[in-house]
């Protein structure tokens, strides 16, 4: 259980479980675990992320995985932009926000920003034939009373129109 605050000042908490079954170790068809709205599938690759982004910090020199080579942090953004820059036919995107003047890399890597611009980087992958679709969280408070941000900062009608007259497709949805 991860608790926010101490004591009497708990803000809240949240209780995370996983659990693993290896194929066959269940009684039942080991093909569905119920209940579940897609079926299992096999073969399929999970990377858990502990942060965004971690560089190579001294305290993981000499540090090995189980199989004995070295360990290195996982990097998210470096893995989101290598996957969309080698997409061949899709890239479909879900979240909340989605800001197209977001880059993806930092310093060395795209120092001025423009190389892993993700709006730049959706329009160009586009162009080459890819399909792009983005499924964005409408907040129904932008573009009213609180002004074209509106109350949540999901930028939902800046990335809409962002992508107007490209192949991006984006349904901005409740």
């Amino acid at each position: 259980v991860l608790r926010v605050g101490e004591g009497e000042d708990v803000q809240g908490s949240i209780r995370l479980g996983l659990q693993f079954f290896v194929k066959g170790s269940l009684d039942t068809d080991s093909t569905k675990i119920l209940p579940c709205y897609f079926p299992a599938t096999e073969n399929n690759r999970v990377t858990l992320y502990q942060d965004a982004d971690t560089p190579q910090l001294p305290v993981f020199e000499g540090l090995t995985c189980h199989d004995g080579s070295d360990y290195v942090p996982s990097r998210l953004w470096r893995d989101v932009y290598d996957t969309i820059v080698s997409a061949q036919k899709f890239v479909y995107i879900t979240g909340w926000s989605v800001y197209t003047a977001i880059s993806l890399l930092r310093g060395e890597e795209d120092p001025d920003g423009t190389v892993s611009n993700i709006g730049e980087l959706l329009k160009s992958k586009s162009e080459e034939g890819v399909r792009v679709l983005l499924l964005i969280w409408n907040d129904k408070s932008s573009g009213g009373v609180f002004g074209r941000e509106g109350q949540m900062g999901t930028h939902d009608e800046e990335t809409e129109e962002f992508f107007v007259g490209s192949a991006v497709q984006v349904a901005n949805v409740m």
